[in-house]
């Protein structure tokens, strides 16, 4: 699960980090790279947390390391992590699209 999160987060991060700049350039300013590495963290939290929050609600057997008193305390820190990483990404685009 890890490396498919990772992996599709990198390629759902970098068209947006690509556009984040682009953005930058359309506006002849220059890029916050403390900016651009919060918009690809960002992205890469979403991706993860919605991966984690799935394998959390497909966990049925108790070998999956995963207890049923477990279940509903990972799925809110999975929604918690969305919550943050969308939070993040939009305030850093709408920092630079007013």
């Amino acid at each position: 699960m890890t490396a498919q999160a990772t992996i599709l987060g990198i390629w759902f991060a970098t068209p947006l980090l690509l556009a984040y700049l682009l953005c930058h350039i359309k506006k002849r300013q220059t890029p916050d790279f403390s900016q651009c590495v919060a918009v690809f963290m960002a992205t890469l939290g979403a991706v993860v947390g919605v991966f984690f929050g799935i394998d959390t609600l497909k966990a049925s057997s108790p070998c999956a390391s995963v207890c049923e008193d477990q279940r509903v305390p990972m799925y809110l820190g999975a929604l918690a992590i969305e919550f943050v990483s969308l939070w993040q990404l939009v305030q850093s685009f709408y920092r630079l699209l007013r």
